[in-house]
């Protein structure tokens, strides 16, 4: 085949993976835990406050700067965040596709692209992938870092002469995605052991460096991390580590019991594993990975090191999956993830395997060509590629203009969706940054605790409102918790507006 043409294939299917995420993640509605990623961002950009300083943050710290950096790009801040997002996502399945692509070198180019293409294609189907990627939140990011520090880790122990140089990289990328997203600080365990389970093949000297330039890598990256945890310790560690058994108790307050506790959890982890999508990579990683050198010790010497990566992490990216509770589908992305890596490189382990390929590639090009007409319309509905004002992205963009011109460029929102009003460059409520989640848990916090964290209690809305009072209170995103909002507003005279996406701006009457 022409090599020009072989390129085109290649481009055009990577590319249309980009616009295939572009059109899902700009349509998707906002999801509330993306407020406070945003909202503590456009508060650092404009007016310089700071997390954990400033106002509670209930996260890693980095994606903050991330954003605000981006914020200096766009004041499309919705649309620049999740277009980040998505370049992220986009380039995690380019890699994938490559490294796909490049295992199979002994076939000829029809067979690889096949492969490849059904790598990430067996990917775009799961229930998982489809509900994580494309938000403005810390999933694809980090998930980008951890799988190019995978790949760096695995080649260092390939490799006759390893390069300090990769595992240093490997762990700055993986101290980077833990300063993003906490869940992966496990990782750092697995990593570390890696080139020891390899270790005839290495003198001690250089195991040694391996370890001390991957350590160096990591906590390099976690610096900025550590910074605060040394300098404002209570506010750093309530966000990171206190913060979530409130989350719990106002999940318990509120009569929930999905994947709550060890049954529940194992029972709503069952959930996950079913949906065809997820159930497909699980078995494929069984039948492709993992079932040659379970049943033959034959086997377990030819077994490639990313596999015996992949199982030495997989206890560790579950331990990330379930620490929190309750468990939401996004936790199972990573491990999920994996399991594909693990068939990826399974199907070019053993020659048994290739044989068997070499008879099944039509049934799965068919099986494939199913999967596609299954999926696509979810990637496509509605297909609004052309009409960039209508994406959710823009509306959300176009809203936030809509109440600054009722209520002016000074005016300050009373909202637990700060994205909103921040679109439109107007203040907000610095209790409100994280969105609905400090104001639902302040009831579990004394007085002197809130105080300290910078959150207020709903018992004192009142107060509160008397001391600052809004120019406007924006509702129609925290149905639960607005109530108060709406008699306080109807006690004062407020009239409604309604906006697009159906939501309500209550004013103030006339002075």
């Amino acid at each position: 085949m022409n090599r020009y043409l072989k390129y085109t294939l290649l481009i055009l299917f990577n590319l249309t993976v980009f616009l295939l995420l572009l059109n899902l993640g700009m349509n998707k509605p906002i999801d509330h835990d993306e407020h406070q990623f945003i909202a503590s961002a456009a508060m650092l950009q404009r007016l310089g406050w700071l997390p954990y300083v400033d106002f509670a943050y209930f996260h890693q710290p980095y994606l903050v700067y991330i954003y605000a950096a981006l914020f200096h790009l766009s004041d499309k801040l919705l649309f620049i965040t999740r277009f980040f997002s998505i370049i992220c996502a986009t380039a995690t399945l380019v890699i994938l596709f490559r490294q796909t692509y490049n295992l199979q070198q002994e076939r000829p180019f029809s067979e690889r692209y096949l492969l490849a293409a059904g790598s990430v294609i067996l990917l775009l189907v799961t229930p998982v992938f489809h509900h994580t990627v494309g938000l403005a939140w810390n999933h694809d990011f980090p998930m980008l870092l951890t799988f190019l520090a995978f790949l760096l880790q695995a080649k260092t122990v390939k490799a006759e002469q390893p390069s300090l140089q990769k595992t240093f990289l490997s762990g700055l990328l993986l101290g980077i995605a833990t300063g993003v997203r906490l869940s992966f600080a496990p990782l750092f365990a697995p990593f570390f052991l890696l080139p020891f389970l390899y270790r005839k093949h290495f003198s001690r000297r250089r195991l040694i460096q391996l370890a001390l330039f991957f350590s160096g890598g990591f906590f390099l990256a976690m610096l900025p991390s550590l910074y605060y945890l040394a300098t404002h310790t209570d506010a750093y560690l309530f966000g990171n580590l206190g913060y979530p058994g409130l989350n719990t108790l106002f999940r318990e307050s509120q009569g929930y019991t999905r994947s709550m506790d060890f049954f529940s959890k194992a029972f709503y982890a069952l959930e996950m594993i079913v949906q065809p999508g997820n159930l497909i990579l699980i078995i494929g990683a069984f039948l492709f990975a993992l079932k040659q050198p379970l049943i033959s010790a034959a086997y377990k010497d030819r077994l490639r090191p990313e596999i015996v990566f992949i199982l030495l992490m997989m206890p560790f990216l579950l331990m990330g999956t379930f620490a929190a509770t309750p468990s939401f589908k996004q936790y199972f992305y990573p491990p999920i993830f994996y399991l594909l890596v693990a068939i990826v490189y399974g199907v070019s382990s053993f020659p048994e395997i290739q044989q068997q390929l070499n008879k099944r590639l039509q049934h799965f090009a068919l099986f494939l060509l199913i999967v596609i007409i299954y999926t696509l319309p979810r990637y496509t509905d509605p297909f609004q590629m052309p009409k960039v004002k209508y994406w959710h992205a823009s509306q959300v963009h176009q809203m936030g203009e809509e109440i600054r011109e009722l209520i002016g460029e000074d005016g300050r929102v009373f909202t637990f969706a700060p994205i909103i009003p921040l679109e439109g460059g107007l203040e907000i409520y610095p209790e409100l940054i994280t969105g609905p989640f400090a104001w639902r848990t302040g009831q579990f916090l004394e007085a002197d605790e809130r105080q300290r964290h910078k959150i207020a209690f709903p018992d004192q809305l009142e107060n509160f409102l008397a001391k600052k009072p809004p120019s406007a209170i924006l509702q129609g995103y925290e149905w639960r918790l607005e109530p108060p909002l709406i008699d306080y507003a109807k006690r004062n005279n407020y009239n409604y507006r309604t906006l697009r996406l159906q939501k309500r701006l209550w004013l103030p009457p006339a002075p």
